[in-house]
């Protein structure tokens, strides 16, 4: 139940009898789908408009009164926190608001390519507008589009940056990326790639340039590390438990202000090219040089020598400092 009081609600004056737009019907002007002919980025009247404000002219509905022929419009976008910027030659949906403003929604899917959707010949970015559209999608690429499962909800870049929100499905290529589980566990897969290859694809994550999964009691049997972990560590590829992968050339976590924190509720695995650590191990063998070397300053244990034993080393304090802090560390 809503918790705002209905009492405070104000009922709309009635529209007049006049008013062309009265009812339900959605006339031409209110709604129609437009073509965009430039992208905007220019000053109008001290006003600054981003190259989210596209110039579009209507491919149906409005006619320039008596000319027959369609007249332009400045649009912006119609969601402020969700924008996706069309490309001169794209078609948009208008809607003209009630402030007489127009606003478009989202990219008319004409062409079913990811890269760009251009229809209409001969559209061109404003003179004015050079300084501002820097003409990275003058000559728009080819890029792969996400192949969906059923229920996917899937957010896709121009320039292969996509979203998956989905789920283990033993009858997709999810089923062979995810190990052929069934239970429908959810996943979130965010990747960047760069295969220039149109038509459908899928997430790779071996291949793909960066990828960050988010998985739910879900295996990831494709996946491969670069250098091997120590033999105690279950293979990364037959984990089956709540997990997050990140792969890429690099990975940087930097803290700007305060602490960089890594807390396992188990073991701590560090591989590379020559070494492979496990932190308990390492700290196990810390902690055993350390014994053995205060066992040595402090005359526990000796070198026989001609003369005798040794007697304690003069730096014994020291050591057993050391050994103190290292200590503190054990859990």
């Amino acid at each position: 139940m809503s918790k705002y009081k209905t009492g405070n609600m104000r009922t709309p004056p009635p529209q007049s009898s006049g008013d062309e737009n009265a009812g339900s019907s959605i006339s031409s002007e209110t709604v129609f789908i437009g073509s965009v002919m430039a992208a905007s980025g220019r000053r109008e009247d001290d006003q600054f408009y981003g190259a989210d404000v596209v110039q579009v002219t209507p491919v149906s509905g409005i006619k320039a009164a008596g000319q027959g022929a369609p007249q332009s419009h400045v649009v912006s976008p119609l969601n402020p926190y969700f924008r996706s910027v069309p490309l001169p030659g794209e078609q948009v949906l208008v809607i003209k608001g009630e402030d007489s403003k127009y606003y478009y929604s989202d990219v008319i899917n004409t062409r079913g390519k990811i890269g760009d959707n251009i229809q209409v010949k001969g559209a061109s970015i404003l003179p004015d507008a050079t300084d501002f559209f820097t003409g990275l999608f003058a000559k728009p690429r080819p890029a792969k589009k996400m192949d969906p499962t059923e229920g996917d909800v899937i957010v896709e870049g121009r320039a292969g940056q996509t979203i998956r929100l989905t789920s283990t499905s033993e009858e997709s290529f999810l089923g062979k990326l995810f190990g052929g589980k069934s239970e429908n566990k959810p996943v979130i897969m965010i990747t960047c790639h760069t295969d220039e290859e149109e038509g459908l694809g899928n997430e790779d994550i071996i291949g793909d340039d960066n990828s960050i999964y988010l998985c739910s009691e879900t295996p990831v049997v494709t996946l491969k590390l670069e250098s091997s972990l120590d033999k105690d560590y279950e293979q990364v590829d037959r984990y089956s438990g709540n997990q997050i992968i990140m792969r890429s050339d690099r990975l940087i976590l930097s803290s700007r202000k305060d602490s960089v924190l890594i807390s396992s509720g188990d073991k701590v695995g560090i591989s590379t090219k020559k070494w492979k650590v496990d932190i308990d191990k390492l700290m196990d063998i810390i902690e055993g040089m350390g014994n053995e070397l205060k066992a040595l300053t402090s005359a526990t244990a000796t070198f026989n020598t001609g003369v005798g034993p040794t007697f304690p080393a003069t730096n014994a304090p020291k050591v057993v400092k050391i050994m103190s802090d290292v200590a503190k560390l054990k859990q």
